[in-house]
């Protein structure tokens, strides 16, 4: 799992945990690193749903979350991205 905790690393640009065997979701609480530019959870077991509070992410420019249990629709604010 992902831990919250790391959603105080408030000056962290990209996160890359793929291929690494976490579990778990996506914890909302990532929407407090607007300076994270990448995030990659590709070839992990994250599952669940996109947070609509990723559209606060207003600095991310690459998103993966292929072979991942992630389904869903893309929120509507991810539009602004």
């Amino acid at each position: 799992t992902l831990p919250t905790e790391y959603s105080v690393l408030t000056a962290l640009a990209a996160l890359d945990v793929s291929s690494s065997g976490i579990s778990g979701t996506l914890p909302p609480a990532f929407s407090t690193l607007t300076q994270l530019s990448s995030l990659d959870v590709s070839n992990t077991n994250v599952a669940g749903t996109l947070p609509a509070e990723y559209s606060l992410l207003t600095a991310l420019a690459a998103l993966g979350v292929s072979s991942t249990g992630i389904s869903g629709t893309l929120p509507p604010a991810f539009s602004t991205l």
